[in-house]
């Protein structure tokens, strides 16, 4: 199995989010890295792009994540990816919900595609119970339909 850790704080070094404070917790990290288990994603120019209305990034993440489980199957690897990404959660941590639905819709409709093609990748929107909690009333109703399951932890 593939893991991507895209997200808007893999590379500030000062957040818990951080791939220097999550190294240490991932079992051979380095050996994860070296035969592409794991990849790391700045998710910042991502989140960035999309705030100014341009999600030609996240297409073009689309079309690696395809890509990535083409080689798999090539190389003769599982061919199941789990994409751990959070810019929707950032944009729900400072209240933009109506940009928070439209990128998980976005995130939807590519899902939908490849169910269909029988593409087996998983995404994981994390999203901060609190925040979810103080949202405008039907905001979470909204993000919460646009997935296959949700996991509300109040943690």
């Amino acid at each position: 199995m593939s893991f991507i850790y895209a997200s808007v704080y893999a590379f500030d070094q000062s957040h818990i989010s951080s791939i220097s404070n999550l190294s240490a917790k991932i079992q051979n990290y380095q050996k994860q890295i070296d035969y592409n288990n794991l990849q790391i994603i700045n998710f910042k120019p991502y989140y960035e792009s999309a705030l100014i209305g341009n999600i030609a990034p996240f297409d073009n993440l689309k079309a690696m994540l395809e890509q990535t489980l083409h080689q798999r199957l090539i190389q003769g690897k599982e061919t199941k990816i789990t994409v751990f990404a959070d810019a929707a959660c950032c944009w729900c941590e400072n209240k933009w919900f109506d940009e928070c639905e439209f990128l998980e819709k976005w995130w939807r409709n590519v899902h939908d595609e490849w169910t269909k093609n029988n593409y087996h990748i998983t995404v994981i929107c994390p999203h901060p119970h609190v925040m979810m909690d103080q949202s405008r009333l039907n905001a979470k109703r909204k993000i919460a339909n646009l997935h296959d399951l949700m996991v509300d932890l109040d943690i």
